[in-house]
């Protein structure tokens, strides 16, 4: 069954209740095949549609239950209006604005929404609410900086190179942020020298742990390393919002959560593109270059998981993880059950605090043999830096 049908028989049940909100968001969720689609793997509409039915449904509520400051300063609602109305309008218009060919779809899912909301004044006063306020946040585009320089396979002359530019679309090096003040802000320093200390160690250790064949590479290292692979926490932050008292509560957490992720996705790939490091595959294959004496090559180590094509620092999967522990770390200590996309079987990992997760899901990147050690901890360290300004700067309650 497609994944947009299915979702459209839950909103039957769920879509008139508390969970408006959270099943909106679940239809601007971009996936192929019903498995969402990695970052890096999303094209521009697919990357803005989450984002900005989120910030669409956060003012939509707000205006009309004004708890929070807007964060596009729009005004409160002048006549009484339905929350649930303006929440679903909005969403939906964005949606067909993003996804034309979805319209049918999309349209009986505003219809199932509505089923539930009294016909009268105050749902007209919501619909035209929520229209007006999505024409308002889409107005905000999402990507419009400098164009990015075009790929150049670099290497030495007239010799092979690899003529696949990486995954990294060049237009989402022209993000504009939500919560940081420029991408500086949060900038990793430069990964190690390749002749330090600190690299061999890492080198070494991804090496031992994150090749096919070695062995440190055992069969709770490898399963460790898929399952977190896929790693989805998507379960738990709905039953956040779930618990959350007003419905322009749960809108505000999912604008925050959404916007964080397009801070922390665009200056990922910002940071991978500035310092176009080498990966594990491509440094242990070549370590005879790298000039350091305590690495040696192997002219046919492989890694447990593919190598993606993008650079290796910082590590997007850390920035992921970070991030969501330092958003969520402000609504629960734990536990932290995490769900994997990798499993065809509903099989959960369930860690004590945020810290147990991130180490985890650090070294998951490292036994994949896909990550340097130092890229897991810069990466991990951006996205709970973006997590905490984000924290700070979104929508403060209103005095």
């Amino acid at each position: 069954m497609p994944r947009l049908l299915l979702v459209l028989l839950l909103l039957g049940a769920l879509c008139a209740h508390a969970e408006i909100v959270s099943e909106w968001d679940e239809l601007a969720q971009p996936n192929i095949g019903g498995r969402p689609v990695a970052a890096p793997l999303q094209d521009e509409v697919a990357r803005s549609a989450s984002t900005l039915v989120a910030l669409t449904m956060f003012e939509a509520a707000n205006r009309i239950d004004p708890v929070y400051r807007s964060y596009l300063a729009l005004d409160p609602a002048t006549e009484k209006a339905s929350a649930s109305a303006a929440i679903a309008a909005g969403a939906h218009a964005v949606l067909v604005r993003l996804k034309p060919d979805q319209k049918d779809l999309l349209d009986e899912a505003l219809r199932i929404c509505l089923t539930d909301v009294p016909e009268g004044i105050e749902r007209e006063a919501g619909l035209r609410l929520g229209v007006a306020t999505a024409a308002t946040v889409m107005e905000r585009r999402l990507f419009d900086g400098p164009e990015a320089p075009a790929y150049r396979p670099l290497g030495e002359p007239g010799q092979f190179t690899p003529p696949m530019p990486s995954i990294i679309a060049p237009w989402s090096l022209r993000a504009r942020p939500f919560f940081l003040q420029s991408w500086n802000e949060v900038m990793p320093p430069p990964p190690p020298p390749l002749q330090s200390e600190r690299y061999a160690r890492d080198f070494n250790e991804v090496k031992e742990i994150g090749g096919l064949g070695q062995a440190g590479a055992t069969p709770a290292a490898r399963g460790n390393a898929r399952f977190l692979a896929g790693m989805n926490l998507d379960e738990m932050t709905r039953a956040i919002a779930a618990g959350k008292p007003r419905l322009v509560d749960r809108a505000r957490f999912w604008a925050l959560i959404r916007m964080a992720q397009h801070d922390s996705n665009a200056m990922t790939a910002i940071a991978k593109m500035r310092y176009l490091t080498w990966r594990p595959y491509n440094a242990i294959r070549n370590a005879d270059r790298d000039g350091n004496r305590a690495t040696e090559r192997d002219a046919n180590w492989q890694p447990v998981l593919s190598t993606p094509n993008h650079p290796e620092y910082p590590c997007g999967h850390c920035v992921a993880s970070g991030l969501i522990a330092g958003l969520l770390a402000a609504e629960t200590p734990g536990p932290v059950v995490v769900h994997s996309d990798n499993v065809p079987l509903p099989m959960t990992l369930t860690f004590n605090d945020w810290n147990s997760f991130m180490t985890a899901a650090s070294l998951s990147r490292t036994q994949a043999g896909v990550h340097f050690r130092f890229s897991n901890e810069a990466g991990q360290l951006m996205g709970q830096r973006i997590a905490t300004l984000a924290l700070q700067r979104f929508a403060p309650p209103l005095k």
